[in-house]
C-alpha cells in the first residue's frame, strides 16, 4: 500500500505504509504541492503546484508529462484528480477547470472557465 505526501518544500514523497518508509522522492515543482492523486491502477501519480500538474510514472520513478496552468498561482491552489477509471484527469485552479485524457496523451479534452 502506497501513500504520497507533498508540501511547502515542493517535493513529493511516496511512502510504503506497511514499512512506514519513504520509497521515492520526486522533485520538479517550483512551489508548494497542493494536490496529489493516484490513478486507479497505481501506475501514475498526479501532483499539482503553482507551476502546473506533473504526472509521475511510479514504475519508472520519473516525471513523464506536465500540464501547465495559465491562471496559477494568483487564482488559488492547483487541484488534480483522476476519475475512478484512471482514463481522465480533472485539473482546476480558481475558476478554470479542464479534463485531460490518458488515452489522448493527456491532451485537454474539454475546458471550462468561470466555474463557480
Amino acid at each position: 500500500l502506497l501513500m504520497a505526501t507533498g508540501g511547502g518544500d515542493a517535493r513529493v514523497r511516496v511512502w510504503d505504509v506497511k514499512d512506514q518508509k519513504s520509497v521515492a522522492m520526486f522533485e520538479g515543482h517550483e512551489g508548494p504541492v497542493t494536490s496529489l492523486s493516484f490513478s486507479e491502477n497505481g501506475y501514475y501519480l498526479a501532483t499539482g503546484a503553482s507551476d502546473g500538474v506533473k504526472l509521475w510514472d511510479l514504475r519508472k520513478l520519473k516525471n513523464f508529462h506536465t500540464i501547465p496552468i495559465e491562471s496559477a498561482p494568483s487564482s488559488g491552489p492547483v487541484v488534480a484528480t483522476f476519475d475512478n477509471s484512471g482514463a481522465y484527469l480533472g485539473v482546476g485552479c480558481g475558476s478554470q477547470m479542464g479534463i485531460h485524457g490518458a488515452k489522448q496523451d493527456w491532451a485537454s479534452l474539454v475546458s471550462f472557465s468561470d466555474v463557480p
